[in-house]
């Protein structure tokens, strides 16, 4: 909303609605991974923590 507000080029804005119940379920998945599978964890690598 600034003027002066300066953007990278690899950063894109996105508007989203003021409320948007279909996005709650992704906040529900991340907290789940977090909790479950991410908690007092360490992995050797970046392809650990993706498979």
């Amino acid at each position: 909303m600034s003027n002066n507000l300066e953007i990278s080029e690899n950063i894109r804005l996105l508007t989203q609605p003021s409320y948007s119940p279909k996005l709650m379920p992704v906040e529900h998945l991340w907290e789940d991974l977090r909790e479950n599978y991410f908690n007092n964890r360490i992995f050797k690598s970046m392809s650990k923590v993706v498979d």
